[in-house]
């Protein structure tokens, strides 16, 4: 595998950086369900992300849009349905955890 700074890797990353612009990346991640756009909106609601690091995350997502949006998560809905249904699933089910731990 070439180094890091051999002439063959430059150019491949110089192609790549030319066919997939910075319009291509912020329309890829202007998806609501891109796993990097909920972690940065994550981050930046936990207030994590400061005023010196929002220029890094602001070369891929709109920080004005994300801080505008309300806090809720995409499909939070549809895991909270799915947690409640396994736990009444499993309700009268023997809990085994306690007595494997106090077995040891």
């Amino acid at each position: 595998m070439p180094a890091a700074d051999t002439p063959a890797l430059g150019e491949l990353r110089s192609a790549v950086m030319e066919a997939f612009t910075d319009s291509d990346r912020r329309r890829v991640m202007a998806q609501s369900t891109n796993i990097f756009r909920v972690l940065i909106k994550t981050l930046l609601k936990a207030g994590i992300i400061t005023e010196r690091t929002k220029p890094i995350y602001a070369a891929w997502v709109d920080m004005d849009e994300l801080g505008r949006e309300s806090d809720e998560v995409v499909g939070a809905e549809v895991a909270e349905d799915g947690i409640a249904y396994l736990r009444d699933i499993n309700k009268d089910r023997k809990k085994i955890g306690r007595a494997l731990k106090q077995a040891s």
